[in-house]
């Protein structure tokens, strides 16, 4: 039998559920399998990117959260996937194979036994974490979610305080996992087959910076082969304009695939697209670094309002580092030292105007499925 648990109150709830391993293909976003060597836990909420958007720092303030129970690091499993077409078609024994797969890719990524959950949990109780998460701010939900959360086995109702159990503690918890790479180099239909009821985040960057970001790292931490020139060489290189002020366009040949992939990512649209023929507008909500930086407090709590947490005090743990920014602990980029020299003002200004075209489709975007967790905000880039 599984327990279920009521994932909050608003016109249709989730549930999360304790499942025996071989009960796979009826697992959803935020079941557990339980298998003789460990807790096999699918997330309820992915980031899916993008790369140098702060994705890691969100993670770090996620995790100081007492109900989330992050992986850790980056998984990378769906954009290491080549699916078969059977796989694509998501019937009922490839879902179940996709879900055990992806269950132990996670438990080895952290491995999950009913010991370290739910002494964790226990200390989140202790610390006087709710045991219930509040209603949801927002008011659609994917297809097919349950109208009415099911009657608890345990006979208690949704709302009020379950018994402090090994499954009531493992269960109020929310378990997350992010990738970047998942962005643009995944396929969705893969992860809308693993865990089609996930919440999707997705933190986002002025495109010209992030691709400037991942240039500099490259060059100066990774030290690629395709990135030995200058930036300037590299994007005067990459950018052409078939007459004189026309909006540059990526060269088509000659064209190095890190480069090409580096400059089309931020062709942020495009991707998104992608993500929303395969998951509904209101399971995604996008996130920008630059409002990060400047407004952390106020985009954590748009973050538990969107995810159905209850408010943590991150004020209480956050400090300001040597740039004057709040962290949770030990911020990710005050490790790198790689040389960050900025392209010269014409490629840079080349840069933006590649974007340009994007930005506005974007923007038209996040209008049309209120894709954005600060929506009064405009844009950076």
């Amino acid at each position: 039998n599984s327990l279920s648990r009521s994932r909050g109150a608003m016109n249709s709830k989730l549930t999360h559920r304790l499942l025996p391993l071989s009960e796979a293909g009826v697992a959803e976003a935020g079941d557990c399998l339980e298998a003789p060597r460990g807790l096999f836990c699918l997330p309820a909420v992915v980031n899916i990117g993008v790369q140098k958007a702060g994705t890691g720092e969100l993670q770090t303030w996620l995790g100081a959260h007492p109900l989330m129970l992050a992986h850790g690091g980056e998984v990378h499993f769906f954009d290491g996937l080549r699916p078969s077409a059977a796989m694509l078609r998501c019937g009922q024994r490839q879902r179940t194979n996709l879900r055990q797969r992806y269950a132990r890719h996670l438990w080895h990524r952290r491995p999950l036994s009913r010991d370290n959950v739910g002494a964790a949990a226990s200390s989140a109780m202790a610390a006087g974490a709710p045991l219930v998460r509040p209603p949801r701010d927002r008011t659609t939900l994917p297809p097919g979610v349950l109208a009415d959360a099911p009657p608890r086995p345990d006979g208690v109702s949704p709302g009020s305080s379950p018994p402090a159990s090994f499954e009531s503690l493992l269960l109020r918890r929310l378990a997350y996992e992010k990738t970047p790479a998942y962005f643009d180099l995944s396929n969705p239909a893969l992860l809308a087959c693993a865990v089609p009821r996930a919440e999707l985040l997705v933190m986002l960057r002025a495109p010209a910076a992030r691709a400037i970001s991942a240039y500099q790292m490259c060059a100066g931490h990774i030290h690629g082969k395709w990135c030995q020139a200058s930036i300037d060489e590299a994007i005067g290189s990459a950018l052409t304009r078939s007459a004189s002020g026309s909006v540059p366009r990526l060269r088509r040949r000659h064209l190095s695939p890190q480069l090409k992939r580096l400059l089309t990512m931020g062709m942020y649209s495009a991707h998104l697209h992608r993500w929303l023929e395969h998951f509904d507008a209101a399971q995604m909500r996008i996130l920008w670094l630059e409002h990060f930086k400047s407004e952390p407090f106020e985009c954590m709590d748009a973050v538990q309002r969107f995810l159905g947490l209850p408010p943590h005090d991150y004020r209480a743990s956050a400090t300001r580092n040597e740039k004057g920014l709040w962290v949770i602990g030990k911020s990710k980029s005050s490790s790198e030292r790689w040389d960050k020299t900025p392209p010269s003002p014409e490629v840079n200004a080349t840069l933006h105007q590649f974007y340009a075209p994007w930005q506005r489709t974007l923007a038209e975007l996040l209008r049309a499925h209120n894709l954005s967790l600060l929506p009064a905000r405009p844009i950076p880039g």
